[in-house]
C-alpha cells in the first residue's frame, strides 16, 4: 500500500512539474511553449506627401477658332481634313460667289483700258501736251483698280489665321454655303487645357500654379492651374478652374471628359501606415509593433486617409517595426516570427 502511495505522489509531482515548465514565461513576457506566429512587418520611416483631390473636367484647346461664312458661295477648293497641320497664311478653303469669274473679268477689262489711257497720257506729258497732274490722277486710279481686282479674287478665300491643326470640317467640295454657315474649326494643338469646377469648400486650397495631373492613353500628364474664378458659377454652384497641361501632344482628342487630380497641400515628415494594419475606433486606433520576437499593442491617434494608407499623428515613430500582415492571429504578447520585413514605399 505504501508503495502505491509513493508511486502516485511521484506521478503527481511529474505532472505538476511538466505543467510548470510549459507556463514558464521568458524575459519578454511570452510563454516558452508558444509557437511563434508568422507575420510581416515594415520599418516606420516618415516621408513627405502631397494631398490631392479629384474632379471631373473637360479637355479643351488653349486657342481655337470656328470659321462662319459671312457671304454665300459654292465650295470650289477644299484643302481641309480633320487632323491636318496648317501654317499661318495657308489657303484652306475657297467658296467664291456666283458670277465670280465674270466680275473679275469685267474689272480686269476696266483696268486694261485705264492702263492703256495712262500710258498714252504719260507719253503726251513727256511731249508737254498734258499736265503732270492728269497723269498722276490716272496712276492713282490704276492703283485703286489693282486693289479692287485683288479683293475680288480673294473673295471667300479663307487662309489660316495661325499655325495649328484642323479639328473639324463641316462642308464638302461643291456644296453651296450661305451666310452664317459653319465651315471649319481649328486649334493650336500645343496648347491644351483642362476646365473643371470645384465646390466652395475647396476653392481656398487651390492656388494659381497648383499642380494637377490627368491619366490619358495610359500615361500621366502633369500641368498647373492658370485661372481661378473668384465668383461662383450660379448654374453649377461651383468655381471654374482652368489648368494648362504639359506634353499636350500626348493627348488624343479635346472635348473629352477626364478625371483631374489637384494637389491641395504638401505635408512633410508624415507617418503613413497601411489601413489594414490598424484596428480603428474613430480617431483612435490600435496597432501591433514587433519588439524583438514579441507583438506589442500600441494605441495611436489617426489623421486623414491618403489613398490606401492612413496618417498616424501620435503613437509610433521612426524606426518602429509595424506588423502589417498576420495581425488577426496575434494579441499583445504573442510570440512572432517576421517572415518579411520591408520599408514602405
Amino acid at each position: 500500500m505504501k508503495g502505491i502511495k509513493t508511486s502516485l505522489f511521484c506521478l503527481v509531482t511529474i505532472v505538476i512539474g511538466a505543467c510548470g515548465d510549459s507556463n514558464e514565461q521568458n524575459s519578454t513576457g511570452a510563454f516558452k511553449g508558444d509557437k511563434p506566429i508568422s507575420v510581416k512587418a515594415i520599418e516606420i520611416e516618415p516621408r513627405d506627401i502631397q494631398l490631392s483631390k479629384s474632379y471631373f473636367g473637360k479637355l479643351r484647346f488653349g486657342q481655337s477658332m470656328t470659321y462662319v461664312a459671312e457671304m454665300s458661295g459654292r465650295v470650289a477648293a477644299l484643302e481641309l481634313t480633320p487632323g491636318k497641320q496648317v501654317i499661318k497664311g495657308q489657303s484652306l478653303i475657297s467658296f467664291p460667289p456666283v458670277n465670280h469669274d465674270l466680275e473679275i473679268a469685267q474689272l480686269q477689262l476696266s483696268y486694261d483700258e485705264l492702263k492703256t489711257n495712262y500710258q498714252r497720257q504719260k507719253i503726251l506729258h513727256l511731249k508737254g501736251a498734258v499736265a503732270k497732274l492728269s497723269v498722276e490722277e490716272l496712276e492713282t486710279q490704276l492703283g485703286i483698280q489693282e486693289k479692287a481686282i485683288d479683293q475680288v479674287k480673294q473673295m471667300n478665300l479663307i487662309t489660316a489665321p495661325f499655325s495649328g491643326v484642323i479639328t473639324e470640317v463641316f462642308v464638302t467640295e461643291g456644296e453651296e454655303i450661305s451666310p452664317g454657315s459653319t465651315v471649319f474649326s481649328m486649334a493650336k494643338r500645343n496648347e491644351v487645357q483642362v476646365e473643371f469646377f470645384v465646390p466652395a469648400k475647396d476653392i481656398a486650397s487651390i492656388r494659381l500654379d497648383s499642380k494637377i495631373s490627368i491619366r490619358e492613353g495610359g500615361k500621366t500628364i502633369t500641368g498647373k492651374v492658370v485661372q481661378k474664378a473668384i465668383q461662383m458659377d450660379e448654374a453649377r454652384r461651383a468655381f471654374r478652374i482652368l489648368a494648362s497641361l504639359n506634353e499636350p501632344r500626348a493627348l488624343t482628342a479635346a472635348g473629352q471628359t477626364i478625371e483631374v487630380h489637384v494637389i491641395h497641400s504638401t505635408l512633410n515628415g508624415i507617418i503613413i501606415i497601411p489601413q489594414e494594419s490598424v484596428k480603428q475606433n474613430g480617431q483612435k486606433g490600435m496597432v501591433y509593433l514587433a519588439e524583438k520576437e514579441i507583438a506589442k499593442s500600441k494605441e495611436v491617434i489617426l489623421g486623414e486617409r491618403v489613398g490606401l494608407g492612413i496618417i498616424v499623428e501620435q503613437g509610433i515613430q521612426k524606426g518602429d517595426r509595424l506588423i502589417v500582415a498576420g495581425i488577426e492571429k496575434i494579441t499583445s504578447g504573442t510570440s512572432i516570427k517576421i517572415i518579411t520585413e520591408k520599408n514602405p514605399k
